[in-house]
């Protein structure tokens, strides 16, 4: 591996004597790192000794070590939080500047190039941002679409920018070149009744007594409103007759009455069971807005903001776990 970055090294310095690339002063060329003169044995001796920050951040420092040591970076700590999979009642979950991940991007704030987006919980270029955004600390910042992270399952969650472009995906039938891989790689796009649907399917496994299969539409309406519709195949391992118990299973917080969510324009229904009470089909669809407003208004009271009415309900349910006292 170290022959293989010399050498790939001084293709690049022949290449820069011959004019391929504009010869730098002495002055302007980058201090060398003995790092790399180090062999990869011992490289790989050194590296479990580094937090995880540090880890990540070497393995980003280059094109040699990110191949090196690329798989730091999947590690679970720095991934996008998504909350439905961790079940975690803390209100301001994922947003602390003390976890790994939010540490990292806080380092990866380049020369106010880019910023970090305390709404978004991610990096955004500073145009982004209003100039007295830009005064607030990390954790109060926020950018210009930030309207709360909206958690449509386990595996997916979205912010206000993700929503803007599943929109522009359903219009032209192609998937932005900017929409995140994750989200792209989660849905497949197909034509049904001369309409762009997009489909995810994933399932739910963190409850002991009852698997739950999602197959989740996500198309627009007449006023161009993102519309996500999931039908949720629910399978008890003992009879359950009431409904309530799968409502409380797929929803977790949202108060729904009357097939409506009193506080966010979500409505489910229930379309068929089994009379031995294990098997049952619901469907809930839920209105995030159109891309004008009032989409942040539709987009806030489904999100998990720390502010907002959905919130409220969650801790009056299950405590406020930094209330002392």
């Amino acid at each position: 591996m170290t022959s293989c970055i010399k050498r790939a090294l001084g293709i690049v310095r022949l290449l820069r004597r011959r004019g391929g690339y504009e010869r730098l002063s002495p002055d302007q060329e980058p201090p060398w790192s003995l790092l790399l003169e180090f062999p990869v044995d011992i490289l790989l001796l050194i590296l479990p000794h580094l937090p995880l920050v540090s880890q990540a951040c070497l393995a980003l420092t280059c094109k040699p070590l990110y191949r090196l040591f690329c798989s730091v970076l999947d590690d679970e700590q720095l991934a996008w939080p998504r909350l439905l999979a961790s079940r975690s009642h803390d209100k301001f979950f994922g947003s602390q500047l003390a976890l790994p991940r939010n540490e990292l991007l806080l380092r990866l704030e380049d020369d106010g190039r880019w910023l970090y987006c305390g709404g978004c919980l991610k990096l955004h270029p500073k145009n982004h941002y209003t100039w007295v955004s830009e005064l607030m600390s990390p954790e109060t910042r926020s950018c210009i679409y930030d309207a709360g992270v909206v958690d449509v399952c386990a595996c997916l969650a979205l912010i206000f920018a993700d929503g803007i472009k599943l929109a522009e995906w359903l219009k032209t039938g192609a998937p932005s070149r900017n929409l995140r891989r994750s989200i792209r790689e989660a849905f497949q796009s197909q034509m049904v009744n001369n309409r762009q649907v997009l489909f995810h399917h994933c399932s739910i496994t963190s409850h002991a007594d009852v698997f739950i299969r999602l197959v989740m539409r996500v198309t627009l309406d007449a006023d161009d409103c993102l519309i996500v519709a999931t039908t949720y195949h629910v399978y008890w391992t003992k009879p359950h007759t009431i409904l309530g118990d799968s409502v409380d299973r797929t929803y977790g917080y949202y108060r729904l009455s009357r097939g409506k969510c009193t506080i966010c324009d979500t409505r489910y229904h229930l379309l068929g069971c089994t009379d031995d009470g294990l098997y049952c089909v619901m469907q809930g669809v839920r209105n995030l807005g159109s891309r004008v407003a009032p989409f942040n208004r539709y987009w806030w009271h489904g999100s998990r903001d720390p502010w907002n009415a959905m919130w409220k309900l969650w801790y009056s349910r299950y405590g406020d776990p930094f209330k002392t006292g």
